[in-house]
């Protein structure tokens, strides 16, 4: 995206245009994704409660119960607008059901935002597999990832993990209890 502002100061006419939010006309168009638990109380980006099931189909009126329910539909520049709520009943399998994650990132130049991380908390589900790590966040391999705004804590293992993620930001986000690093940044991340 792209936003032009003209100022026109000569007076007797100063003026401002209005913002033009615009995408080049060769770039894929990009899409926000809503996230929300079954409450709407101190929600900031929509007030419907979500669903993973048909009812729920990621829009702002329709959003989504889990993160991971978005992560099936997400495409590299997306955005994922997680609203104020305790997200902990999901998880998704990772490297041959060795490792779980609240959620995983698979597409690069993705966004995820959340209310603020006193506000939405992702607590991953634990399995009844002892030996499976289970991580709050994971990505692999991908760029340009954004997560702001997110608490992550009760992970066995790392709050957020990155294998081999360069060109990516963590910011404003708290981690609560985990049981080993709270931000895991390895393998030629950069």
């Amino acid at each position: 995206y792209y936003r032009v502002t003209a100022f026109d100061t000569k007076t007797p006419f100063e003026n401002e245009s209005f913002y033009s939010d615009s995408q080049p006309s060769d770039s894929t168009p990009r899409r926000n994704w809503y996230v929300n638990d079954t409450a709407t109380a101190a929600d900031s980006f929509t007030y419907a409660g979500g669903s993973d099931t048909s009812y729920g189909d990621g829009s702002a009126s329709k959003p989504y119960r889990s993160v991971a329910k978005a992560m099936q539909s997400v495409q590299a520049g997306d955005t994922v607008w997680v609203d104020a709520g305790l997200y902990t009943d999901t998880y998704v399998h990772i490297n041959n059901n060795t490792e779980t994650a609240a959620f995983t990132i698979t597409a690069d130049s993705v966004t995820v935002i959340g209310k603020d991380s006193n506000a939405t908390v992702i607590k991953p589900k634990s399995t009844s597999v002892t030996s499976q790590k289970i991580y709050g966040i994971y990505a692999d391999t991908q760029t340009g990832l954004l997560i702001k705004n997110l608490a992550v804590g009760g992970a066995d293992d790392d709050g957020i993990h990155f294998v081999n993620v360069d060109l990516s930001s963590v910011i404003g986000d708290s981690i609560l209890t985990v049981n080993n690093s709270g931000i895991s940044v390895i393998n030629g991340s950069d």
